[in-house]
């Protein structure tokens, strides 16, 4: 039997892909208007947004939302993947794949230049077509030395003269992750409108939990609580814990004792190098905060009440009954292992930290 939880990097079919319906809408609600609107896609790591894209990308999405979507061209370049270490590299890849798509330009001999892609944005509007550039991972870009402010000056003038928008993902706000001030002063960022995406609603994990396992007569539904106890309500976290899930073959109302250990166990493995980089990335005043919530059982003091708004703004933490909680419990144990606090399962399971410690530094 075929795993349906079972991807190995972003998703590229719609068929694949759970929740986000709302925001797919919002984002084609600015692509199809007259004249197309840049938006900046921010999230953080393993949220979906590389996925998400290449959903707005497909053919099926676009036919699905835009009046007519034959009057678009459309490019998609990851940055995380393609050589693009200066400007000509990024216009020889644009011209590439705009050429492949647009048969009144495949033979045309354009420069990959600054003067090349005006021609081709001047080419583009007199067969009065708009271009959308889908750039995920685009902070490559803008934390890049080799791309001067004169680039994205030249980016802003394109989209402000010809339908040109341009679509990105980044972790961040792209003014904070610019390689220089002057930069990320750039009016060129001035013409987007961000757009977080968050964990999964309630609703979109119900979703992801049942629908797939569902097309193979296998219900995974009953274990929804476990798998939000798990891996809180973050796609990537929540694909592993059902993926394992599925592949155990639980059945009935509860899973047993030893499937649900197994289950944890398999989590705890797979996560732990994700969340070490969240950790990382973490600042030391978050990771005192974190230590701070199992010290004072969530309580916080006043004063710093602001850096645990932000952590929960993120989606690491929760704010319940007055007291701030980790956003599931794979990440409190964790967080746990990090400060040497001993820790167990919050609904009665048995305490796994020295199982956990053991697993990493044997």
């Amino acid at each position: 039997m075929d795993n349906p939880y079972r991807h190995r990097g972003p998703l590229t079919q719609p068929a694949l892909f759970y929740g986000r319906k709302g925001l797919i809408t919002r984002v084609y609600s600015r692509i199809g208007v007259d004249r197309p609107q840049s938006i900046s896609i921010v999230g953080e790591p393993k949220i979906g947004k590389s996925s998400l894209l290449r959903i707005l990308y497909h053919e099926q999405t676009r036919q699905q939302y835009l009046d007519d979507p034959h009057g678009f061209v459309y490019a998609l370049i990851a940055l995380k993947e393609e050589w693009v270490d200066r400007p000509a590299a990024f216009f020889r890849l644009l011209l590439e794949k705009v050429q492949a798509q647009e048969s009144t330009l495949a033979e045309a001999v354009i420069e990959p230049s600054y003067d090349g892609i005006g021609r081709l944005a001047e080419a583009l509007k007199n067969t009065e077509k708009k271009l959308i550039l889908f750039l995920d991972d685009f902070h490559v870009i803008t934390q890049n030395e080799h791309f001067p402010v004169e680039f994205f000056s030249f980016l802003r003038s394109v989209a402000s003269h010809y339908n040109v928008a341009y679509i990105t993902t980044s972790h961040e706000e792209l003014q904070k992750l610019c390689v220089s001030r002057a930069v990320g002063e750039s009016p060129f960022f001035n013409i987007f409108t961000n757009v977080t995406l968050k964990p999964f609603t309630p609703e979109e994990l119900a979703q992801l939990v049942t629908e797939p396992a569902a097309q193979f007569g296998v219900s995974l539904q009953p274990y929804l609580d476990i798998i939000v106890d798990l891996a809180g309500y973050f796609p990537y976290l929540d694909q592993i814990a059902c993926e394992r899930l599925f592949a155990l073959k639980p059945s009935g109302d509860k899973l047993e004792s030893s499937v649900l250990n197994d289950l944890r166990a398999h989590v705890l493995t797979q996560v732990h190098p994700f969340y070490q980089s969240i950790w990382e990335s973490f600042n030391q005043q978050e990771r005192e905060i974190c230590r701070a919530i199992f010290s004072n059982n969530g309580s916080l003091a006043p004063q710093v009440e602001f850096v645990a708004r932000n952590l929960q703004r993120r989606g690491y933490l929760a704010h319940e009954n007055g007291a701030y909680r980790f956003f599931c419990s794979s990440f409190r144990l964790f967080v746990a292992e990090q400060w040497g606090f001993e820790a167990s399962w919050e609904e009665g399971g048995k305490g796994v930290l020295g199982w956990f410690k053991s697993m990493w530094h044997r």
